[in-house]
């Protein structure tokens, strides 16, 4: 749902601009602050309505109480990723002349892929780390600490890629920017 989200709103969000872009992009406001004004628009409603929906989806299914403030730091990372991937796909290749349309264009699907990619495998790690957790908690048995181990330093290792990625995204929409020709 938030990749979708980001898809529409914010992977469109520079081109909505229209050709007009060009008297943005001579003023003498940088590219880091402008990609930084779009994120602040665009990322606490989406963190919002995923938080949300992260809680209400974790009260119908009552998950033990290490899943359920998982998925709040994990829809956390997300909540920063998808519009992240939206704005730096959207501005790869910016095209004035036509409407943009993130959802028939192939730049709208590139865009929806990478976050599923991403989700597909942060969430899959996840899931390979949290069952082996789960498995010991739902028998209330002691995990063993190989166990907790193995589940933190995956946990951190998503954090640490997810940000790793982030940075990568904001710098390469700053640099989409730049490379902007109208």
């Amino acid at each position: 749902v938030i990749a979708a989200i980001s898809v529409r709103f914010v992977y469109p969000a520079f081109q909505l601009e229209g050709r007009p872009f060009w008297f943005i992009l001579s003023d003498p406001v940088p590219q880091r602050e402008m990609c930084r004004k779009k994120l602040g628009l665009f990322i606490p409603p989406v963190l919002v309505l995923a938080l949300i929906l992260n809680y209400l989806s974790n009260r119908y299914m009552s998950p033990p109480p290490f899943l359920f403030y998982l998925s709040f730091g994990y829809i956390l990372l997300v909540s920063f990723v998808s519009p992240l991937a939206a704005l730096y796909l959207g501005t790869r290749k910016i095209d004035f002349h036509e409407t943009p349309n993130p959802y028939g264009g192939m730049g709208g699907i590139t865009a929806m892929l990478a976050m599923l990619s991403y989700a597909a495998v942060s969430l899959g790690l996840m899931a390979w780390s949290s069952s082996s957790l789960l498995f010991f908690v739902q028998r209330k048995i002691m995990v063993p600490f190989s166990v907790q181990m193995r589940a933190a330093a995956v946990y951190l290792l998503i954090a640490a890629g997810s940000l790793l990625l982030m940075r990568f995204l904001f710098r390469g929409t700053i640099r989409n920017l730049e490379n902007i020709e109208l």
